[in-house]
């Protein structure tokens, strides 16, 4: 026997009727819901949809035999229901309450249901086509015939009726949705007790997909995907958290608290502007966007720092920044993200991340047609900007085997599924202020040893032991990015435009806010051109349509075949007018740059940072030697008692290290360094002070 509960109804659970208090949080659920999804989505349609329907049903331009699984064309069918159905339930809708329109969405699932249309793709049948199914049943559900509504119910899922391997991260949270939704609409609070809780149990650190130690999100097995997957489950968690507050199957204060943790410590250090970085979002980076990421999230800021988590402030900041657009960093630092093979650098006056990949994680994907070429996107990609906007529409255009930061020759080789085998050297070291990462990387016959030194506002980069066997010239790429406005050299203005320049006698390059510093003794070239493209190249939804835009291009020629070859450059970020021609560069030493150790000296900030490819002794200055028993990243930050070092092993094979600092007329200080090797720590940095020096 149905219950009227206002605008809906509900089937109590069988196994008892429901309480009083069960009922009220059942319809403020249900209220939630309606008001949510009666909000989401525009009305410009819905005569169109309306008056384009056939008697069955359908619609005549939708191919509902095709199953492919990049764009599932019969999904198009779902998603025009459910403009219908907005339209059949919002005020201020000209079709609101019309028996035409509620006719129009009865035959549009009565179709769904005769054709039962599939698709290659398991995400598309089980997660696209109910996540469309539970918004219509929410907003029609008084509504709907009866069979039709009870059909249409039984196509939701529920985390444990589809295989456990497809129920994690955020898959696991858009299964539990419709379970939810079906609890709500049914009164049954077994479903709400049950989807609660496996949405409550995905908030947790872990080392399956998920968020990790290091607070990025892993999707699609060990693959940085905080930008992609990452961001829907966050949005999606605080939305559910929202929904079931102040119910019996509200969130915890512990998973509100690793939430906002999540918010601020791995998703607020990705953004700048308009801007999240790129690496963190997998294949997805290749769609269309229609909103920015950060634009996207800030309801959900808005609404965790609403749950009163213990860094409310913290959140409200960030909703700030986000809803005032600001082009400066939400957060000052360098962060490594040792779980992903991943590094940021967040400064007042710029950003700069770093990405590579080892034997331990995923690199890259391509699939469903997306990043069709994508191979060198984990090998040293760097993104340097300052605002947000300087990679706009780049990727149709780009030169996919010239990508900033990566050193790689004139091929993109193809791939499907996930791009593994990394080497096993790979890693970083971080205080949280500076940080220095490296990887050695050996593939498609191309080897090198890269690392990224980052301090204030300059990063500095090496490259040693290059050598590649392919026949096509091989460079190493400074950055690809939007040509604006001047380049200014310390030689003057540079105004060719279409053809390749060498720089020489070049020792720094100002463009657009960023200072290149190019140190003697290499092949530097510049392309300053328009570049024309399809989106099509990098993903088949985009279609045909041609892009163009006005391409920087910086690069370190190595020419073909290189065996043995290194470079050296730096971007400093702190000039953001066009400097005059007797600019002096910030103040750095390249200490070395060989295939056993890459090591800089910052003198400004008395830093020394050093890539140890085997044992070996790091000059720290100030007569004093570093010398450590195993490879290793090691940076050391002078201070008045001696030195500050973070120290991490790129092979998360040792269990400890031991160090010996050797100072003029002194006796050696000797210590033993052990490191977290706890689930998820691996990589992570460890913290020694050396104070026993005078």
């Amino acid at each position: 026997m149905l219950t009227s509960v206002g605008w809906a109804t509900f089937q109590p659970s069988s196994a008892a009727v429901l309480s009083a208090a069960d009922t009220r949080a059942v319809l403020l659920v249900l209220s939630r819901l309606r008001a949510e999804f009666v909000s989401a989505g525009s009305l410009a349609q819905a005569a169109e949809w309306l008056n384009s329907q056939s008697m069955d049903g359908s619609w005549p331009d939708i191919d509902y035999a095709n199953r492919s699984n990049a764009r599932w064309p019969a999904l198009v069918h779902l998603e025009r229901t459910r403009t219908l159905a907005i339209a059949f339930s919002r005020q201020e809708s000209a079709l609101m309450g019309s028996p035409r329109a509620l006719q129009a969405i009865n035959r549009a699932l009565d179709s769904w249901l005769q054709r039962q249309p599939t698709s290659t793709g398991w995400w598309q049948v089980s997660i696209g086509a109910p996540l469309e199914l539970m918004r219509i049943l929410t907003l029609t559900w008084e509504t709907l015939d009866p069979g039709i509504r009870s059909a249409s119910l039984a196509l939701l899922h529920t985390p444990s009726t589809v295989p456990p391997e497809r129920a994690t991260g955020q898959n696991l949270v858009w299964y539990a949705t419709q379970q939810v939704v079906r609890g709500a609409l049914t009164g049954n609070v077994d479903d709400l007790v049950g989807a609660s809780g496996r949405l409550q149990a995905e908030v947790v650190i872990t080392e399956r997909e998920g968020i990790q130690a290091d607070m990025s999100f892993h999707q699609h097995s060990v693959q940085l995907y905080t930008g992609g997957y990452g961001l829907g489950f966050l949005m999606d968690s605080v939305r559910m958290a929202s929904l079931l507050a102040g119910t019996p199957w509200a969130y915890t204060a512990a998973k509100l608290a690793l939430l906002a943790d999540y918010t601020l410590d791995g998703v607020r250090p990705l953004i700048r502007g308009s801007w999240l970085d790129w690496s963190t979002r997998g294949r997805e980076f290749t769609r269309r966007q229609r909103v920015s990421r950060p634009a996207a999230i800030l309801p959900s800021v808005t609404m965790l720092a609403a749950l009163s988590p213990p860094r409310k402030q913290d959140l409200a900041g960030f909703a700030k920044y986000l809803k005032n657009n600001r082009t400066g960093a939400p957060v000052v630092g360098n962060r490594h993200f040792w779980r992903s093979d991943f590094m940021v650098h967040q400064r007042d006056a710029g950003y700069a991340s770093a990405r590579w990949f080892s034997a331990r994680t995923v690199g890259s994907e391509s699939g469903n047609e997306e990043n069709l070429l994508g191979h060198w996107l984990p090998f040293g990609l760097t993104y340097l900007l300052r605002r947000g906007d300087e990679y706009d529409q780049l990727p149709a255009v780009w030169d996919w085997s010239r990508l900033p930061g990566v050193t790689s020759p004139a091929e993109v080789p193809q791939f499907s599924g996930l791009l593994v085998g990394g080497h096993r050297f790979a890693g970083g070291a971080s205080d949280g202020r500076c940080g220095v990462a490296a990887a050695q990387f050996d593939r498609f016959e191309t080897q090198a040893k890269k690392a990224w030194f980052f301090c204030g506002d300059l990063m500095l980069s090496l490259g040693a032991d290059i050598a590649c066997e392919r026949p096509s010239p091989v460079a190493t790429t400074i950055n690809q990015t939007r040509l604006r406005g001047d380049i200014i050299t310390n030689l003057g203005q540079l105004r060719r435009r279409g053809v390749a320049d060498r720089l020489n006698g070049v020792r720094w390059l100002w463009h657009d806010g960023l200072t290149y510093l190019l140190p003697d003794g290499q092949d530097f070239q510049l392309l300053m051109r328009q570049a024309t493209g399809t989106g099509q190249r990098i993903n088949k939804e985009l279609g045909l349509g041609t892009v163009s835009a006005d391409v920087f291009m910086l690069t370190i020629e190595h020419g073909r075949r290189p065996i043995g070859e290194r470079y050296a450059y730096g971007v400093w970020m702190g000039e953001t007018a066009a400097p005059e021609a007797s600019w002096v560069p910030p103040n750095f030493s390249i200490i070395e740059n060989s295939p056993d150790m890459q090591c800089v000296h910052h003198q400004s900030g008395q830093v020394v940072q050093a890539v140890m490819h085997r044992p070996g002794t790091a000059p720290l200055g100030h007569g004093h030697q570093l010398t450590i028993d195993r490879p290793c990243i090691v940076q050391a930050t002078r201070s008045p008692e001696g030195w500050d070092l973070a120290l991490a092993d790129p092979l998360q094979v040792s269990q400890a290290m031991d160090l010996e600092l050797n100072a003029s007329g002194q006796k050696p200080w000797r210590s033993v360094v052990e490191f977290d090797k706890s689930p998820g720590m691996g990589g992570r940095s460890a913290s020694v002070k050396l104070t026993a020096l005078g």
